[in-house]
Order: structure tokens, then C-alpha cells, then sequence
């Protein structure tokens, strides 16, 4: 009996063996299985950071078009704001020149229409028919020079300036010889300021 109870036992012992055996075995392929899922679990957690990272990536391209995309409305909003204003600016700046053009035309006008006035006064009166000494002739020689320089030089102010600084010798030379003759210089005392 003792043969069959150690056989028994021994039978069991190996049994108990076996499954020790197959306990490690599967210890090991657990162990191993827990590698290959933290191996898969990197893996997958590196694939979620790249798909991240790309997904991040294109949204910043996204946004990167889209700011570009503002700015040029921006900048095309300013420029056209610009041109506006060049535009208004340009639109002063001709109608300032076409005022000043139309007020300088009108003051050469006026010059000319002043100028043709006093030569046709000037031409108008005839000398006179009574004899002249020859010491008015000489004054009457000067006012006739200074009366053809104010036709040819445009400074009207100069040249009225110095026919009033004659007209006193001429009226003294006419109190002096022929005081009826004030007529003629009191007329270009008023034509003079044409």
C-alpha cells in the first residue's frame, strides 16, 4: 500500500509539477502580453501625438492662410481708403487750380481792358492847338515817354507813382504861363488811375 500511496503521491507531485510549469508558463506569457500591450499602447499614444500634431499643424496652417487672407483685405481696404483720399485730394488740388487759373485770367483781363482804356483816353484828346514854349514841350516830351513806358511795362503802381511825381512841375509850369490848361493834366490825373 505504501508503493500505491507513493505513487499516488508521486503521481501527484508531478501533476502539481505541471501545473507549477504551467502557472510560470503562463506568468511568462502574461508578462510578455503585458510588454506587447505597453509596446501597442506607446505605440498608439506616438500615432495620437503624430495624428495630433498633424492635426495641429494643419490648423495652424489654416489659421496662417487665414490671417494672410486678412491682412491683404486689410491692406486692400487701406489702399482703397487711400486712393479715396488721393482722389478727393486731387479733385481740391484741380478745382484750386482751375480758380487760380480763372482768377488770373480774369486779373490779366482787367489789366488789358484797363490798359487799352487809358491808351484809348490817351489817344482820344488831341493837343492842344495853342502854341507851347519850349520849356513845356520838354516836360510834355517826358510825360508822353513816361504815358508809352506804362503801355509797355505791366507795373501799373510804379508807373502811376511816377507820373504823380510829374504832374506837380506840370502844374506849376501851367500856373506860371497858361493856367487853362489844367484841363489836360486834371484828365490824366483821373485816367491815370485806370
Amino acid at each position: 500500500m505504501e508503493a500505491e500511496e507513493s505513487s499516488s503521491i508521486n503521481s501527484e507531485n508531478v501533476r502539481i509539477a505541471g501545473l507549477e510549469s504551467q502557472i510560470l508558463n503562463s506568468q511568462e506569457i502574461t508578462v510578455r502580453l503585458n510588454r506587447e500591450l505597453d509596446s501597442a499602447l506607446l505605440r498608439i499614444t506616438t500615432l495620437e501625438n503624430l495624428l495630433l500634431c498633424n492635426t495641429i499643424n494643419d490648423e495652424r496652417e489654416i489659421l496662417s492662410w487665414e490671417n494672410e487672407y486678412l491682412r491683404s483685405r486689410e491692406t486692400e481696404c487701406l489702399l482703397i481708403e487711400t486712393m479715396n483720399e488721393m482722389r478727393k485730394e486731387r479733385s481740391l488740388s484741380f478745382k484750386l487750380i482751375s480758380n487760380l487759373t480763372t482768377k488770373h485770367n480774369y486779373d490779366e483781363q482787367v489789366y488789358y481792358i484797363k490798359q487799352h482804356l487809358k491808351e484809348n483816353c490817351n489817344n482820344s484828346f488831341s493837343p492842344p492847338s495853342y502854341p507851347i514854349l519850349n520849356v513845356k514841350s520838354s516836360v510834355n516830351t517826358t510825360t508822353k515817354q513816361d504815358s508809352t513806358l506804362a503801355r509797355h511795362n505791366r507795373p501799373t503802381i510804379i508807373n502811376n507813382a511816377h507820373v504823380h511825381r510829374l504832374k506837380p512841375n506840370i502844374e506849376h509850369h501851367h500856373q506860371q504861363q497858361q493856367p487853362k490848361t489844367m484841363y489836360n493834366t486834371g484828365h490824366r490825373k483821373e485816367n491815370s488811375g485806370l
